[in-house]
């Protein structure tokens, strides 16, 4: 596997966990956006694949399976699947069809079985061991990433969740260096800090607002909050860190969110450069 196969591979799982994330919201409208992240993640690994074996890529989605059995004398698997995939995907891309979220929400195991089986069947990889921390640019997230990663594989979930806490910390200052000048100054910092009747309120828009700026969606970071201990730091860059709730009722579903949240900061992050 070529550095340049191994990021395309990382961009597979980084689209189909989005569109995995995106089917659990459970209306018509984000299972459509599911559908075409996941078409795009299996699309994606496909051409890994052809340029791998190379025996060129597939002229059309339905296509891979001729050529890759003609180059190998091996059937892909979920053949079916796939189809039904690629025909949700232009009933909505080209034709204005939402698919029906149940549909989705049964295909979504498929998919995920598709890329697994097929990355082992042709690349020898493990598709599961497959990181998303090289798509993050920032060093010191990257790291809190991998731990992340590694405390979550040893069913650590509080660990990794103030681990994944930590690098949003660290992409959060980058993104506020960054764009410093486009920032809405904080009403505690300015001279009518004594009218507290007025200031708490217009402080929380002002942190909306700089939300927005910084590309973070107020609403998952609301729940980023509430799924990570806060984090207190010292000017000696010691850190406080305080549970707002018991950290043992986590389970892996909050990681799957906070890890998504901050990879999705972090290209954001990566394509505002």
């Amino acid at each position: 596997m070529t550095p340049d196969f191994v990021k395309r591979l990382s961009y597979s799982k980084y689209l189909l966990r989005r569109a995995k994330s995106l089917q659990q919201a459970g209306n018509d409208l984000s299972s459509a956006e599911a559908v075409l992240a996941a078409h795009d993640s299996v699309e994606m690994l496909m051409r890994v694949i052809t340029d791998h074996l190379g025996c060129g890529p597939a002229d059309k989605f339905m296509n891979f399976w001729k050529i890759v059995r003609d180059k190998t004398s091996s059937e892909p698997p979920h053949k079916g699947a796939m189809d039904r995939l690629n025909i949700l995907r232009v009933g909505f891309k080209h034709k204005g069809n939402l698919p029906n979220s149940s549909v989705v929400a049964d295909l979504m195991p498929s998919v995920s079985a598709f890329c697994v089986e097929s990355t082992e069947q042709y690349l020898d990889v493990d598709y599961e061991t497959v990181s998303l921390c090289d798509l993050i640019l920032n060093a010191e997230a990257r790291e809190k990433v991998k731990e992340a990663e590694k405390a979550k594989g040893e069913g650590n979930i509080p660990g990794a969740l103030l681990a994944l806490g930590i690098a949003f910390d660290k992409l959060r200052d980058e993104a506020r260096t960054r764009h410093s000048l486009g920032l809405i100054q904080h009403p505690r910092s300015s001279r009518f800090e004594w009218d507290h009747s007025w200031v708490r309120p217009v402080g929380q828009l002002v942190d909306t607002v700089n939300m927005l700026v910084l590309g973070i969606d107020p609403a998952r970071l609301h729940r980023f909050s509430a799924s990570t201990p806060s984090r207190n730091y010292a000017l000696s860059g010691a850190m406080e860190v305080i549970w707002g709730h018991g950290p043992e009722a986590l389970v892996a579903e909050d990681y799957d969110f906070c890890y998504q949240f901050v990879i999705d900061f972090a290209l954001r992050l990566a394509i505002s450069i």
